[in-house]
């Protein structure tokens, strides 16, 4: 084998781990809220609720991060670079440009 082929494999298999990782998570959850709303003893007690939210909190996280850091490249401006031929020359000029 390949290369190639190893890499393309690799990236089926991690995707298919974390789908399936993701999924376990979700019918875990789903599982656990479903377990402590029909149980009143369960919805009295406040450790399960708690532990429910903590955790749906916690999933929430990582796209609260990645706003948070993308704020920080707002004021940035972008420059674009451009190669074009003279059209008297026939020469290769690169073009500069900023964004406003």
């Amino acid at each position: 084998m390949n290369s190639e082929k190893i890499g393309k494999w690799l990236k089926i298999i991690s995707n298919l781990s974390f789908t399936c990782l993701v999924l376990g998570f979700v019918i875990f959850m789903a599982t656990q809220i479903f377990s402590t709303i029909t149980d009143n003893q369960k919805l009295i007690d406040s450790s399960n609720v708690n532990a429910i939210a903590l955790l749906i909190a916690g999933m929430g996280l990582p796209g609260i991060a990645i706003q948070i850091i993308s704020l920080l490249d707002v004021n940035k401006k972008k420059t674009y670079t451009v190669t074009c031929k003279c059209p008297n020359c026939r020469q290769l000029i690169d073009i500069k440009i900023a964004e406003d």
